[in-house]
């Protein structure tokens, strides 16, 4: 069975889902490890959806910051990129949205919070008082921002945009076409998650690390209802390591839902592996609760303070 591809961050515009956008895709950094994005008019539209957008603005550097000495406001979002050269350190990179701004009372209210403008080619740019986090507009509807350097990048490209590799833009325009929420990755699994994802399971002699570490490459989307519908792809090294990957994701979800009951029957009954020569394709759901924990554990987020308390 053929299946979308892997998970964690776009959310469903009302009725019809449609593409990331190209405008905002051209402005991320050429070597971009970890991109996500978020179809933000969407999230209110179920619990789980608004508890993933609430999450990404709780936990990107860029998005407080700009809020609070910026002024930002989220609810002007109409999607929102995010992008990182630095895995797994999320709070790096740049933050891209689409949306409805009024620039200039944006960048008024910014100054009179001690921020600084300066012109670069043509466009204003706000910085904070450390000249660490930039701020700019294209026009009245693109916003970036991030740190300083990688918002000139985003600038620069506006003029003359990367071309980015035709695996990678087929692998997003399948992802955000089909998906509430998606997340692409360039590089080795092994080099995406926080210590205390990477040592999840290691207590009952499985770790995501060992599962991790042969992947070369993951991506997917994560749809929301009820339940967290998760399709993913993950990229091996070999077939055999492919195998071997799938027979492991088989064995953690059956001892994750033995011991303890930490996975509802439904859903350790609702996993489908299938590996197709280096390619393994999977497909799983989960509770609300399900998916919470788990999006808290991939995020990094045990011992950093609660979970985002989103709406119910």
């Amino acid at each position: 069975m053929s299946i979308r591809t892997l998970a964690v961050a776009t959310l469903v515009l009302a009725g019809t889902l449609s593409a990331a956008d190209k405008k905002l895709l051209s402005l991320v950094m050429p070597d971009v490890k970890v991109l996500g994005g978020v179809n933000v008019r969407g999230a209110a539209a179920t619990p789980l959806g608004r508890y993933v957008l609430t999450a990404m603005m709780q936990r990107s550097r860029q998005l407080q910051q700009a809020s609070t000495d910026f002024g930002l406001d989220a609810h002007s979002f109409r999607e929102l990129l995010v992008a990182s050269n630095s895995a797994p350190r999320y709070d790096a990179g740049i933050a891209l949205a689409r949306g409805s701004f009024h620039p200039p009372a944006i960048i008024s209210k910014a100054v009179e919070s001690g921020a600084v403008t300066e012109t670069y080619k043509d466009v204003t740019l706000v910085t904070d008082a450390k000249h660490a986090l930039g701020l700019a507009f294209l026009g009245s509807n693109v916003l970036i921002t991030g740190d300083l350097a990688s918002v000139k990048t985003a600038i620069d490209q506006a003029s003359a945009p990367w071309s980015m590799p035709a695996s990678l833009s087929s692998r997003i325009a399948q992802l955000s076409a089909a998906d509430d929420a998606w997340v692409v990755s360039t590089v080795s699994a092994s080099n995406l998650f926080p210590p205390s994802a990477a040592r999840a399971g290691a207590g009952r002699g499985v770790s995501a690390q060992n599962v991790l570490r042969n992947v070369q490459r993951v991506s997917g989307g994560v749809k929301f209802g009820k339940l967290a519908t998760v399709n993913a792809l993950a990229q091996a090294d070999t077939p055999e390591t492919a195998q071997l990957l799938a027979n492991t994701l088989k064995l953690m979800v059956n001892l994750l839902q033995a011991q303890a009951k930490q996975l509802a029957p439904e859903s350790a009954q609702s996993l489908v592996v299938d590996p197709e020569g280096n390619i393994l394709n999977l497909s799983f759901h989960l509770t609300d609760p399900e998916f919470r924990k788990m999006y808290q554990m991939v995020a990094g987020s045990q011992g950093r303070g609660a979970a985002p308390n989103a709406a119910k």
